[in-house]
C-alpha cells in the first residue's frame, strides 16, 4: 500500500528523523495538536516520531472536452515543516480514483476503507527499518485533517452536502427553503442560536444511519441529522465535525470574492464600462515579484480565474479600482471582508485578531443581507462565520489552505497516457515512480557522506528529468529544533543569532488607505 511505502521513508526525510518527540518542525502548535488523543491516554505527539496527517481528496477533468472526472486521494505529513511537505517525495498519492464522475459517499467509502485499516494499525506504532535506523525504530501515524473543498469534505466525512436543510457541518441549524421555491434560504446570523454539531452526536447518527433498515429510514436521518456513516468513523480518535476545516481557498476566494462580482453585475451596480475602466486602473499597478497580476481579466469579466487570481483580486487590486465605480455603501461592505481575508491569510494571527476577523466577516454578511437580500446569501457566507473556530483548532489558514493540493492535481492532469483505458493507473505509477526515484538516492547518504558533492549531483540530476511541480511554501533555510532549544538556553550564543523563515511575498498583502 502507498502509505506503508511512504511510511518507511518518513523517517528519511530531513526534519522527521532527528525530532524526538511528534511536535511539529516548523508547523504551527494549535490547540487540536495539543489536544490529539493517542491510544495511551497521552497527547499523540508526546511520543516520538508520531506523524499527523491531512486527507486531500480532490476531482479532476484529466481530458480536454470532456466530462470525465477522476478522483485524487492525498495525505501529507504535518510534522514537516512547510520547505518539505509539499515537495513530491513527502506527499502520498494514497490512490486514483476512476469516473465517470465525482463518487457519492458510498463509492468513497470503497476506495477509504483499506486506508482506514491501514490507520488503525499505524495508530498504535509499528517498528519499522529506515535509512536512518536501519535496526528499526517505531513510528506511529494518525488522521489529524480532513482537507477538502466543501463537497468533498462533506462526502468524506459524511455530513450531506449544502444542498440539503443541515448544510453546515459545523453546527446543527436547520435551514428552511424560500416560499414557492426549493432553494435553501442561508440567511440569517444570530451566532448566539446556532447550536455547535459535537463528536459525540455526529457519532451516533453515523450509526443510525448505518443501521437504518431502508433507504427510506436513511433519507430521514439524514433530512434531520444531516450525517451519514463514512468509514472514517471508524477511527474512533478522529473527530469529523472538529478535523474538517473549512477551507479558505474554496470559501473565501474562489466562494465569496468571486461570488460577489456576480452579484454587482447582476445588478448593474458594475457595468462593462467600470470593468474597462478599472482594467486601466489595474494595469498601472506596480506590483512585488511573486504577486499575481491580472492581465486584461478584470475588463473581460474576470474570466478563467484561479484561487491565486481571485485571491490577487481580493486582497490587492480590488479595494483600489472598485473605490469611484462602486457605489461608495457597496464598497464599504466589501472592505470588510477584504480587511477580515487580510488578517486570517497571515502566516500567524492573535486570537485578538481572529476575533477582530469574524466581527469583520459577521457585520459584511449582515451587510450583504440588507444590501442585496437574503437570496444572495450563500453558503460559504454561513460558513465564514466558523472560520474562527477552525483558526484556533489549527493555527493560521496559511498552514492548511488546499492550494498546493491543486497543484498536484495539475500535475497528474499533464501526464501522458493513451485517454483509452487504465490511465488512471498511468497516473499512479508516474507519481509512484517520482516519488520512488527520490527515496532511491536518499538510500545512498551514507555511502556518500564525505562525497556530498555526489549525493548533490544526483538530486539536481533528479530535478531536470523529474521537475517538482512549483507550491507555495518554499523554506530556505533548515529549521533544526535541537538548534533552536540550545541557542534559547545559551544567551551568549543567542545574542548572535538573527534571520527569519522567509514567506512567499503574497503571503503578506498589500496595505491600503480609505
Amino acid at each position: 500500500m502507498p502509505t506503508a511505502f511512504h511510511a518507511r521513508n518518513a523517517n528519511g526525510i530531513p526534519g522527521v528523523h532527528h525530532l524526538d518527540k511528534g511536535w511539529p518542525n516548523g508547523h504551527q502548535i494549535s490547540d487540536m495538536w495539543r489536544e490529539f488523543p493517542g491510544n495511551d491516554g497521552a497527547p499523540f505527539v508526546d511520543q516520538h516520531r508520531s506523524l499527523l496527517l491531512t486527507l486531500n481528496i480532490d476531482w479532476f477533468g484529466p481530458f480536454l472536452n470532456s466530462t470525465y472526472s477522476v478522483g485524487a486521494i492525498y495525505l501529507t505529513i504535518n510534522n514537516l515543516p512547510r520547505s518539505e511537505r509539499f515537495k513530491t517525495e513527502n506527499v502520498i498519492l494514497v490512490g486514483v480514483m476512476p469516473g465517470l464522475q465525482e463518487s457519492r459517499t458510498s463509492d468513497i467509502n470503497n476506495y477509504l476503507r483499506p486506508l482506514v485499516d491501514e490507520l488503525l494499525e499505524w495508530y498504535g506504532g509499528r517498528t519499522i527499518r529506515t535509512n536512518i535506523h536501519p535496526q528499526g525504530t517505531r513510528v506511529r501515524l494518525a488522521l489529524f485533517i480532513n482537507a477538502c473543498d466543501i463537497p468533498a469534505a462533506r462526502k468524506t466525512c459524511g455530513f450531506t452536502s449544502h444542498a440539503s436543510l443541515c448544510a453546515c457541518h459545523k453546527c446543527a441549524r436547520q435551514f428552511s427553503v424560500f416560499p414557492g421555491t426549493t432553494n435553501i434560504d442561508y440567511s440569517g446570523f444570530d451566532l448566539e442560536n446556532w447550536e455547535l454539531r459535537t463528536w459525540e452526536n455526529n457519532r451516533i447518527f453515523a450509526e443510525q444511519w448505518r443501521n437504518a433498515e431502508t433507504m427510506a429510514g436513511r433519507r430521514e436521518l439524514e433530512r434531520r441529522n444531516g450525517t451519514r456513516w463514512s468509514e472514517l468513523h471508524r477511527l474512533e480518535y478522529f473527530d469529523p465535525v472538529r478535523s474538517t476545516i473549512i477551507d479558505p481557498m474554496h470559501n473565501l476566494f474562489l466562494g465569496t470574492a468571486k461570488r460577489m462580482i456576480t452579484v454587482w453585475t447582476n445588478n448593474d451596480l458594475l457595468t462593462d464600462s467600470d470593468l474597462k475602466q478599472m482594467q486601466i486602473l489595474a494595469d498601472g499597478i506596480v506590483l512585488p515579484p511573486d504577486y499575481v497580476t491580472l492581465k486584461q481579466k478584470i475588463g473581460s469579466r474576470f474570466p478563467f480565474m484561479t484561487a491565486n487570481d481571485w485571491k490577487s483580486w481580493c486582497l490587492v487590486y480590488s479595494p483600489l479600482v472598485l473605490d469611484g465605480h462602486l457605489p461608495r455603501v457597496h464598497l464599504q461592505n466589501w472592505l470588510l471582508f477584504v480587511d477580515a481575508c487580510r488578517l486570517m491569510v497571515k502566516p500567524s494571527i492573535t486570537m485578538d485578531e481572529v476575533e477582530e476577523s469574524n466581527n469583520l466577516l459577521l457585520r459584511f454578511c449582515i451587510g450583504v443581507q440588507r444590501l442585496y437580500g437574503a437570496e444572495e446569501i450563500t453558503p460559504n457566507m454561513h460558513l465564514h462565520l466558523h472560520m474562527d473556530s477552525t483558526i484556533e483548532d489549527f493555527g493560521p489558514l496559511y498552514a492548511y489552505w488546499v492550494f498546493s493540493y491543486e497543484r498536484y492535481n495539475g500535475y497528474l492532469k499533464d501526464i501522458d497516457t493513451n485517454q483509452k483505458d487504465s490511465f488512471e493507473m498511468t497516473f499512479m505509477k508516474r507519481f509512484l515512480q517520482k516519488t520512488g526515484a527520490r527515496d532511491f538516492v536518499r538510500s545512498f547518504e551514507s555511502l556518500f557522506h564525505h562525497h556530498q558533492h555526489h549525493l548533490h549531483f544526483l538530486n539536481r540530476f533528479l530535478d531536470l528529468v523529474q521537475p517538482i511541480p512549483p507550491t507555495v511554501n518554499i523554506i530556505h533555510h533548515h529549521f533544526d529544533p535541537h538548534e533552536f532549544y540550545a541557542l534559547s538556553t545559551d544567551i551568549t550564543r543567542a545574542s548572535r543569532v538573527t534571520g527569519s523563515e522567509p514567506l512567499p511575498p503574497d503571503a503578506y498583502p498589500l496595505s491600503y488607505g480609505r
